[in-house]
């Protein structure tokens, strides 16, 4: 979709509206001159490219003598339509509670809120959506802290992080309990395309016999009670689902609690390195306190979810 912060081959709108979106409200801007030379373009280019965003209401620039030109207003969806001339893409999980239909909610209230043309897309797997970031299938991804932390390379960058209980609320083991813990291995049910479920497992189980059944996380519900497996790994969202006549519940061992369930159950967004005008926006358009708040309301069942 969207390239990184080069400005190679962008027109000179474009470029320039990817330099202004680094810039605040109320700071000044650079001189047309310093534009000039840092694009390459004439001075007489830039001045029409200028005049031009502020035309479309992208800009209010104002000149303050010796002081300058100052940025004394700016539209983020006017300059990033300019900028990267199409809407604003991010790549989310199956939105398959009301923790995830909470956050979809708050980030589309939020983009809206700054006239951003943004829509998501829902894709399983933290690693699939960074195929996706990488293959410019979309702009930002939205993956766990612990995926983030462990898939996440020299190409890609967290660029922000929210608080523990805005990814899930916590991850819970779920069991047959007439599984006995002294008798055959424990038959446990993973999910390979879920690299934050492969994660959990591991470490749950580790040093412990175990026999792993392969499975996609929708047919845990049946694995767990038909006795096809004896355990699973999976976030407390979901409670109803696994719970029910001789199905049991725990919460993670404390020593992988203390490992991962915070990064487990925290929220990272993930851009292509260097993309400083994406960066900006996401800092600008969105406030974490009105993201959980949102949530908190979906949650509740105050607000309906809307993505």
């Amino acid at each position: 979709m969207h390239g990184n912060s080069s400005s190679t081959g962008l027109a000179l709108p474009a470029r320039l509206a990817r330099s202004l979106l680094e810039i605040a409200e109320g700071e000044r801007v650079p001189s047309i001159r310093r534009l000039a030379a840092a694009t390459h373009m004439s001075v007489g280019s830039v001045s029409q490219a200028l005049r031009q965003l502020q035309e479309s209401g992208a800009i209010a620039l104002e000149k303050r003598g010796r002081l300058g030109t100052v940025l004394t207003g700016r539209s983020l969806g006017g300059l990033w339509a300019a900028a990267e001339g199409g809407p604003l893409v991010y790549a989310m999980s199956l939105p398959m509670h009301r923790r995830f239909e909470g956050l979809a909610t708050g980030l589309k209230m939020a983009f809206s809120r700054h006239e951003i043309e943004a829509y998501p897309i829902f894709v399983r797997d933290s690693r699939t959506r960074l195929e996706a970031l990488m293959g410019h299938r979309c702009d930002v991804v939205l993956m766990s802290a612990l995926a983030a932390e462990a898939l996440c390379g020299p190409e890609q960058e967290v660029v922000w992080t929210l608080p523990p209980g805005s990814w899930v609320s916590r991850y819970e083991v779920y069991y047959r309990a007439e599984a006995p813990e002294d008798g055959p291995p424990w038959r446990v049910a993973v999910d390979p395309d879920s690299f934050d479920h492969t994660r959990l497992v591991e470490l749950e189980f580790a040093g412990r016999p175990i026999e792993l059944l392969q499975a996609s996380y929708m047919r845990f519900p049946h694995l767990l009670r038909s006795g096809a497996v004896d355990a699973i790994v999976w976030t407390a969202d979901q409670d109803e689902i696994y719970l029910g006549p001789g199905i049991g519940h725990r919460r993670l061992s404390e020593r992988v609690d203390a490992l991962v369930g915070v990064q487990a159950a925290s929220t990272a967004f993930v851009i292509r390195a260097g993309h400083d005008a994406l960066r900006a926006v996401l800092r600008a358009a969105l406030d974490a306190e009105d993201l959980i708040e949102i949530q908190r309301q979906v949650l509740a069942g105050d607000m309906l979810p809307k993505y």
